[in-house]
């Protein structure tokens, strides 16, 4: 398998370790918030909030914010990401076998801690265990739509001109590596270089 050794010793794939990263680097990301009640002035590390009231919106870096969220001393004002689930997964299946509609390069990311969040909404309120069925299998269908395209992309001769454009950096990476194992394959069975 394809892999790198990350500091904790455990081998992780290159996708992996990606979605890692950007993971870690969306935690600096902006989430709007909005106060469930009047808070003082919080000094964190790196952040700080002044006094503020009870309805009060604030943009904060994910990471502040999702403190708050679980303090219970803020929500999130919507939920969109599941309606860019469900817009991108349509997208997908209304384009051709061959081609790919655009994802925001941000999507796998926000995905994930949409789905992590929905899971521990579902883990204290059995309310949304069908709700995270219902968008986890639209997350696997839309994977698998783009997987497949991405396999016959990778098999080509010449990459698309807007592979990039239309694509994540973790779908970049898989028909980078997808590519390579192609490549080698052949090269070991009709000596293609």
């Amino acid at each position: 398998m394809v892999g790198e050794v990350s500091d904790m010793g455990n081998a992780t794939s290159p996708i992996e370790f990606l979605m890692e990263a950007r993971g870690n680097l969306s935690a600096l990301a902006p989430l709007k918030i909005i106060l469930k009640q009047n808070i003082p002035s919080i000094n964190l590390p790196s952040f700080k909030i002044d006094e503020q009231a009870e309805g009060t919106s604030l943009e904060v870096p994910r990471w502040v914010g999702e403190i708050l969220i679980n303090l219970g001393l803020a929500y999130t004002p919507n939920e969109g990401f599941e309606v860019e689930l469900f817009k991108s997964l349509s997208r997908e299946r209304m384009q051709g076998p061959l081609q790919l509609s655009t994802l925001k390069k941000d999507f796998y990311v926000n995905l994930k801690v949409f789905l992590e969040d929905l899971s521990k909404k579902a883990r204290s309120d059995p309310k949304f265990v069908a709700q995270l069925e219902k968008d986890a299998a639209a997350a696997r269908d839309l994977m698998r739509y783009r997987v497949q395209k991405l396999l016959y992309i990778a098999s080509a001769s010449a990459l698309p001109v807007d592979l990039v454009e239309k694509t994540t950096p973790e779908e970049q990476k898989l028909v980078e590596a997808v590519k390579s194992l192609i490549k080698g394959w052949l090269s070991s069975v009709i000596g293609e270089a």
